[in-house]
């Protein structure tokens, strides 16, 4: 049942309202403007039926003030005993949705009250078809970046903006038709609804383009391990719908710009994710990406093909000078290393040991201390490899090294070593275990 607030001096006029209201809607009543201000808020009523004329603090005043708060939405009926047409255009002029003359019929009363609350209503489902996506319901790509921007605008506000599309979707719609295509949309809507919590931004930007605005989150290594979450997922389940016999295998690259670093409003963070995502596409898609400057460079190199030295495409990928110790890497990055290892493998005599740390859960109780303590790890892991080692992060819980040129016996000493060197001072504490495997040629 709608809730309306009757705001009058007059009690009697009041209780004239409050029972020919009363059978239709909730109503409750306030006798001062002061009184409706401080009311408005507490009972969200879904329309004010206001006096105009007030001691104290007019109906005028009171509106004024009342849209002054924050996402006030709430319909205003003025009533009013003076036949006064510049009273009248004032109030329409300030957004009153009508005016109600004194003393009222019952019947006039109640269909005006309807007639406001049903336009009210109209509004608003206009508004939300006007935001809605119309395939999957989401958020439509002028919606999200209102959204994205409306929260940038608090003074502590930080998140991440995740832009993803499906790789090879087109040969979706070739090969399976529309339908098909639409279908997979949706599916992927769904999923990724199951990744976001009830006040983060979720929108379909048009096409195969989604978005997400993690709202107080900026974790790099975690949104890494939830991206590739995301990815597993969606992979499975589209090919799933596909058939086991399917001529598109289908995949989501992910590409994403953190607040405020990268930008603080939709359209900056927008521009630098999708350099990260064409930074992903470009390195075998499937993956994700944080926006970073060689991301930029990247895809300035792409955009000016034919024009860059070798000394120019040099400075683009190689490593920052002065770095020493292993070379860390996210896991997309790493499983790529690992493939081109293997592979070479297959051709030339190498050797190559890959070895995984995982931290014993009795080694830290408090799920704090274990990040840190495997942070620590992987610092003094990074430290005492070589420049040509590579190491990578898994979880909360798990390191995984690759070392090149190196046995199986060498492998299990730099395992010990690297073990000892984070013990000292950590007498109490468990091992962490470790497990190696070699690939030779």
């Amino acid at each position: 049942m709608k809730k309306i607030m009757i705001v009058d001096d007059d009690e009697i006029v009041c209780r004239i309202a409050e029972r020919i209201l009363h059978k239709s809607y909730e109503t409750v009543s306030v006798c001062s403007g002061t009184d409706a201000l401080e009311q408005a808020t507490a009972e969200k009523p879904d329309l004010i039926l206001m006096d105009l004329n007030m001691p104290g603090m007019d109906g005028y005043e009171v509106m004024e003030q009342l849209k002054q708060c924050s996402g006030f939405d709430i319909p205003v009926v003025f009533m009013t005993s003076e036949d006064d047409i510049e009273s009248e255009v004032k109030g329409l002029e300030m957004g009153a949705r009508d005016y109600i003359r004194k003393p009222f019929k019952a019947d006039i009363l109640l269909k005006r009250i309807e007639m406001v609350i049903q336009n009210e209503d109209n509004r608003k489902v206009l508004e939300r078809n006007a935001d809605a996506d119309p395939l999957t319901g989401l958020l439509n790509r002028r919606a999200a970046a209102r959204e994205v921007d409306n929260y940038l605008q608090g003074s502590k506000a930080h998140g991440v903006l995740l832009m993803m599309d499906i790789d090879h979707f087109k040969q979706v719609n070739d090969t399976y038709g529309h339908k098909m295509g639409d279908r997979v949309i949706m599916r992927v809507a769904e999923v990724l609804k199951s990744f976001t919590r009830a006040y983060d931004i979720l929108g379909r930007l048009g096409g195969d383009e989604f978005v997400i605005f993690y709202k107080d989150y900026d974790n790099a290594e975690h949104l890494s391990e939830r991206c590739n979450r995301i990815n597993m997922r969606l992979e499975n389940i589209l090919n799933d719908m596909l058939g086991e016999d399917a001529e598109v295998s289908l995949s989501v690259s992910i590409g994403g710009a953190r607040a405020p670093g990268d930008g603080v409003d939709f359209a900056s963070l927008y521009y630098n994710a999708d350099k990260a995502l064409y930074y992903v596409k470009q390195n075998g898609r499937h993956g994700f990406s944080i926006f970073s400057r060689g991301c930029e460079s990247l895809k300035k190199a792409r955009e000016s093909e034919g024009t860059v030295r070798i000394d120019q495409a040099r400075g683009m990928i190689c490593e920052q000078a002065g770095r020493s110790g292993a070379y860390r890497v996210d896991y997309e990055d790493f499983r790529n290393i690992f493939r081109y290892i293997e592979r070479r493998s297959e051709r030339e005599e190498i050797s190559a040991q890959l070895l995984l740390f995982t931290m014993q859960e009795e080694s830290v109780q408090d799920e704090m201390k274990t990040d840190m303590m495997l942070s620590e790890f992987g610092e003094v892991a990074e430290r005492m490899l070589r420049k040509g080692d590579v190491i990578t992060c898994l979880g909360h819980s798990q390191y995984m090294i690759l070392l090149t040129g190196t046995d199986t016996e060498n492998g299990k000493m730099v395992a010990e070593r690297i073990i000892n060197s984070w013990k000292q001072g950590k007498e109490n504490l468990c091992s962490p275990a470790f497990e190696i495997q070699c690939l030779v040629g």
